[in-house]
């Protein structure tokens, strides 16, 4: 599903720049693990030099265009999602961008110094790096989803998004409680790979949590509550 607004805007250029540098770190990890392998057994295709470069540059490039965006306002959508760990979204943003442009110039080096021997470790932190902004890219999408539907349906903020220990930690419940009755709850809305915390909209949850705990909950989950 796509949103409304104009590809030239921040969020959808942010969107699309995650998007691409899932792509790409996860070409770039292909490529280490290509050139090792060909390193340890003399088997396996070889890779040029010049292919290297350029999948380092687009890569590089992809951050910085992420970058522009966020400093254009990109990640404004994002408010409105409460975080696991009760960080700004913007900064987890600027914050691995910055470590996948650090892992990125990692395998640059020994490629500039004409040594085809990226340290092997590179390739799992690149699909690492990857997922995440796999991952970011859903929930921005999500996120500027909801933020056109509020604006259709004149709501005053965007829906939000927590996760189960979030739930627990609201509800004053273990996390095993809560995910005791899994199947008794509203849909999640991601399907998260290894690693990654389901994501409930809690406009849906909310009135779940109520009716199974009798407790009366705040229409607006508290972003500055912390999960358990």
């Amino acid at each position: 599903m796509t949103t409304s607004q104009p590809a030239d805007e921040p969020s959808p250029r942010l969107h699309g720049a995650l998007n691409g540098l899932s792509i790409d770190l996860h070409a770039l990890a292909g490529i280490v693990r290509l050139i090792e392998e060909h390193r340890r057994t003399g088997r396996g295709a070889t890779v040029r030099l010049d292919t290297i470069r350029e999948q380092i540059d687009t890569a590089q490039a992809t951050i910085e265009r992420a970058r522009g965006a966020i400093d254009d306002g990109g990640a404004r959508p994002l408010d409105a999602m409460v975080n696991p760990a009760g960080r700004s979204e913007e900064l987890e943003l600027r914050e691995h961008l910055d470590r996948s442009m650090v892992e990125v110039a990692q395998v640059r080096l020994p490629i500039d110094n004409a040594e085809l021997i990226p340290v092997p470790a590179a390739a799992d932190r690149l699909d690492a790096l990857s997922e995440w902004a796999e991952s970011a890219c859903t929930r921005l999408r999500l996120a500027m989803q909801n933020e056109q539907t509020d604006h259709t349906s004149g709501h005053t903020h965007a829906s939000q998004y927590v996760t189960r220990d979030q739930i627990a930690a609201i509800t004053k419940r273990k996390k095993s409680t809560i995910t005791k009755f899994a199947n008794d709850m509203p849909a999640p809305v991601n399907s998260p790979k290894r690693g990654q915390p389901l994501l409930y909209k809690w406009s849906v949850v909310r009135p779940w949590a109520e009716d199974k705990f009798g407790m009366q909950l705040p229409a607006i989950y508290p972003a500055e509550r912390p999960p358990l």
